[in-house]
């Protein structure tokens, strides 16, 4: 699921997801991946989701 999308200034971020997966369905407790990226910069964290 993309949380945002387009452009930023320099800056500090916060971002709440709502455990929700594309088509509105409450997913299941577990570990997640997120990837976070920026031009040419990437990085993939795990997330644990508890309900």
């Amino acid at each position: 699921m993309t949380l945002q999308e387009g452009a930023k200034p320099p800056g500090y971020y916060e971002v709440q997801w709502n455990g929700m997966d594309q088509a509105g369905n409450q997913v299941s407790t577990g570990v997640y991946f997120c990837r976070l990226s920026a031009e040419s910069y990437t990085k993939t964290i795990k997330m644990v989701y508890l309900r």
